[in-house]
């Protein structure tokens, strides 16, 4: 049913009675917690039914993850009981035709199970449901970081606006001694390129142990890689100069006559 692939020994099989209860097939991580030579044919039990249920172990499948990503893969021991109570079916079926698939089930289901009400879910819901708080953490997260760069955005063009009001003079005498437009942009622009640089020295760390903490919480995760950080600090830097590109671009261009008579 979920293509669980069985590395040593057999699967369940219905033409023997045996497997019915005292048949156990546990996943690699439980073989190798067991530490017995031959894991296959090892004498097992469910819990406190241990005497009631002692069987075989007949197979060791491949570990696979029955949990969130937030778990590492656990042990696991799978059985065919006939006594004990289910409460879930499992059905695979072809996505084109999944409303007359659940039809068909349904119509089933209330022909054998009258004691319970028919109710399903989808495995990508069920997967959706475990990673939901990572999610709605990604979208908060996405939506602080487009505020904070609007307004800070808001902020520089604001900045900018002033600082060459002030600087009105000084661009006029420089471009009436031969400064050229581009040198001009670079006068303007040099300082809060500056700004934006030591900024990005000083949050980066601060980001890296942020990040590096939420990934703690995952047993299986990726591994930061500092390239992230230096296209992070590059398209900041793209945001801020054209954020001010504007202001320091008119500056540059206007006549320098007027920017003597400036007062």
């Amino acid at each position: 049913m979920y293509g669980i692939k069985i590395k040593e020994g057999r699967a369940f099989d219905k033409e023997r009675e045996r497997d019915k209860g005292f048949a156990f097939i546990v996943n690699e991580s439980l073989a190798k917690d067991l530490q017995v030579k031959e894991v296959v044919g090892t004498q097992a039990g469910h819990g406190w039914y241990h005497q009631d249920s002692l069987g075989t172990i007949i197979g060791v499948a491949e570990d696979f993850n029955f949990n969130s990503l937030h778990h590492r893969i656990n042990t696991l021991s799978m059985v065919v009981h006939p006594d004990w109570g289910y409460d879930e079916l499992s059905v695979k079926i072809n996505s084109e035709n999944a409303e007359a698939a659940i039809a068909a089930v349904k119509q089933i289901w209330d022909q054998q199970i009258t004691s319970f009400p028919f109710t399903y879910t989808f495995l990508d819901q069920h997967f959706d449901n475990l990673y939901r708080s990572d999610q709605q953490m990604s979208s908060v997260v996405t939506i602080m970081a487009t505020l904070a760069i609007l307004i800070s955005c808001m902020g520089l063009f604001g900045l900018v606006a002033i600082t060459t009001e002030r600087k009105t003079k000084e661009i006029g005498i420089r471009k009436a001694l031969g400064a050229t437009e581009a040198q001009i942009t670079i006068l303007l622009s040099k300082n809060f390129t500056m700004l934006i640089m030591i900024s990005f020295v000083i949050v980066s760390p601060v980001t890296y142990l942020l990040l590096s903490t939420w990934l703690q919480s995952f047993a299986y995760r990726v591994e930061i890689n500092p390239l992230l950080f230096i296209l992070g600090g590059l398209l900041a830097l793209l945001i801020a100069l054209a954020t001010i590109s504007y202001h320091t671009i008119r500056s540059a261009r206007a006549n320098p006559v007027k920017a003597l008579r400036y007062e």
